[in-house]
């Protein structure tokens, strides 16, 4: 059973295997939509430090979050075809600015791996 989910997905525009994108997520605590600001409200001081706790924890452990992209179609979860699969990377961190593994790593989405292996102790495979 996955760890984190959504059932409907729709892209906002068509996605081309030709082209390269960028793929990020952050750890956030849902919070209520505030009609004035036309957003969501902002995390609290103590929501914000328990993402980063375990942004952290995730990191030490050498954790990363596969992604699996599949389409909808007829009812048994278990026939719905794999559109794309993807591994994100814990980023690195030092409180001032962050590196995106995204950056570094070429990801070859067909063979499911990385195109250029990096430093092991850094990205942890």
């Amino acid at each position: 059973m996955p760890h984190f989910s959504m059932s409907k997905w729709q892209p906002k525009q068509t996605l081309n295997s030709d082209k390269e994108y960028r793929i990020f997520a952050y750890l956030n605590f849902s919070t209520p939509w505030n009609d004035g600001l036309k957003r969501y409200e902002f995390q609290t001081e103590e929501q914000k430090e328990i993402c980063n706790n375990l942004f952290s924890e995730l990191s030490k452990a050498g954790v990363k979050l596969s992604v699996t992209i599949t389409e909808r179609s007829g009812d048994d979860v278990k026939s719905f075809p794999v559109v794309a699969r993807m591994p994100l990377f814990v980023n690195k961190y030092d409180n001032q600015t962050a590196s995106n593994a995204a950056n570094e790593i070429v990801y070859n989405a067909v063979e499911n791996k990385p195109s250029v292996k990096t430093d092991d102790d850094d990205w942890g495979f």
